[in-house]
């Protein structure tokens, strides 16, 4: 089975390199082991609700170009997300409206002496003058926003990420697409040649052997069945770091021949963050009683498990999500569902004063997908860990013009763990591609980047 091009890895970055690279008329096969599409995309709809719910990806934070080009083409509309926070302190609810601006008074000291690289931990001890309230805030953003572990996460990383963030649409910082995430996928999926085979389900990608210029690639279904060899020009991978990094024996783990160079300095590099996320369907909205205003997140300090929980405001409905990210949510992701659920109650209790018994009675179901626990994800998005932010460079290079990475994890700065990073990221390892001049009939001239 020949290509001029492989994708390893059918999540929006993989889609979208291939969308790029089929436009050009180049052949391209893209291997996905799971048995559906859309990565850590993964949209859920009940029959007894007319709203879509996330359990992967959900928000679309700034104004990123590559992503707001994609729903011009495939004419997809989406709308504010709700941006009012309540934070629980003292044993009561308290509104943060100036809630972004207290936490880049806090950023806005991160790397204040560029020099050695440290923890945002050993950062966040340093500032002696920053309140309660606010350090509680601040652990509890970056735990949840970037899923890491302030231990090990790099101070330098994060300043990158935060000064870095992209315009806002209207003074608006988050946004959902109408009719759910996958809507974005399914536009790429949809725009595929519907008679040449190019996706390939349920195929999983055990070795790859790659010279300069040429790529074999042995593989099996998930029910360990060989495939014959894919053989191509090129490949670009775009399975999740927690794939990358996972040893011999795990499901998904991928043999190479050679081992690519530097590859093992990016991959230590970097770190996969952690999440725990549960949607609750209640009878009744609750919730909009304890705030004039319309709510959109709810926060408790970090010593509290599941600290974050946000509704779906602009739109009514009685359904909350709970969060947890960094090491509370790699410490639960062994538990059982039920564990899970009755702790994430609990402190939902706390927060808004309604009882146990109350809120069992309230609950319809719940929704969850323990991503650190997937075989094909082992986490759910990457951060910078101290010392890394120079070593991650290399993966946005393609190595003998042959290895390509993309995927949230090769995403710069602020972009990093985000849909629209891994979407960039795709576009970018087909552009490199494009230029060396590809066609279906040459083959590509070999030159060494590194």
């Amino acid at each position: 089975m020949r290509a001029d091009v492989i994708v390893i890895g059918a999540g929006i970055s993989g889609l979208a390199c291939a969308h790029e690279l089929l436009k050009r008329g180049l052949k391209v096969l893209i291997l996905e082991a799971q048995s559906r599409v859309g990565g850590r995309i993964l949209t859920w709809r009940d029959s007894g609700l007319q709203t879509p719910f996330e359990l992967g990806a959900e928000f679309i934070h700034g104004a990123p170009s590559a992503t707001l080009k994609s729903f011009e083409t495939f004419g997809l509309s989406f709308y504010d997300a709700c941006d009012n926070h309540l934070f629980y302190q003292d044993g009561k609810l308290q509104n943060l409206d100036d809630f972004w601006e207290r936490l880049q008074k806090i950023t806005g000291h991160l790397q204040e002496k560029p020099g050695k690289d440290r923890s945002v931990l050993d950062f966040l001890e340093s500032q002696k003058r920053i309140s309660l309230q606010d350090r509680q805030a601040f652990q509890a953003f970056v735990e949840g926003f970037h899923a890491g572990d302030l231990h090990l996460m790099s101070e330098a990383g994060l300043a990158k990420s935060e000064q870095t963030q992209e315009t806002s649409l209207n003074g608006s910082q988050m946004f959902r697409i109408s009719g759910g995430y996958d809507q974005l996928f399914q536009g790429f999926v949809h725009s595929l040649p519907p008679d040449e085979n190019i996706l390939r389900l349920q195929t999983l990608v055990k070795k790859i052997t790659w010279r300069s210029g040429h790529v074999r690639i042995e593989a099996q279904t998930n029910t360990g069945i060989p495939l014959p060899a894919f053989l191509a020009k090129a490949v670009v991978v775009t399975v999740p770091l927690g794939v990358l990094k996972a040893p011999k024996a795990a499901k998904a783990a991928i043999e190479w021949d050679p081992f690519p160079k530097e590859l093992q300095n990016a991959l230590e590099g970097m770190r996969m963050g952690e999440v725990q996320r549960f949607i609750f369907h209640f009878r009744n909205r609750f919730w909009e009683e304890l705030s004039e205003k319309p709510i959109g997140f709810l926060h408790a300090g970090p010593d509290k498990y599941f600290p974050t929980w946000w509704t779906v405001m602009p739109m009514r409905a009685p359904l909350l999500t709970a969060w947890q990210g960094g090491p509370k949510a790699t410490e639960m992701s062994l538990w059982s569902e039920e564990e899970r659920v009755k702790t994430a109650l609990m402190t939902l209790s706390e927060i808004t004063g309604r009882s146990i018994t109350y809120l069992s009675e309230q609950l319809q179901g719940w929704m969850t997908h323990n991503w650190s626990r997937d075989p094909f994800f082992l986490g759910a998005y990457s951060y910078i860990t101290v010392g890394g932010a120079k070593a991650v460079q290399r993966l946005t290079r393609p190595f003998e013009d042959t290895l390509y990475f993309a995927g949230e994890a090769t995403a710069p700065d602020r972009h990093r763990g985000t849909v629209h990073g891994a979407l960039d990221s795709g576009l970018k390892a087909a552009q490199k591609i494009l230029q060396l001049g590809f066609s279906h009939s040459e083959t590509p001239r070999s030159r060494t980047t590194e």
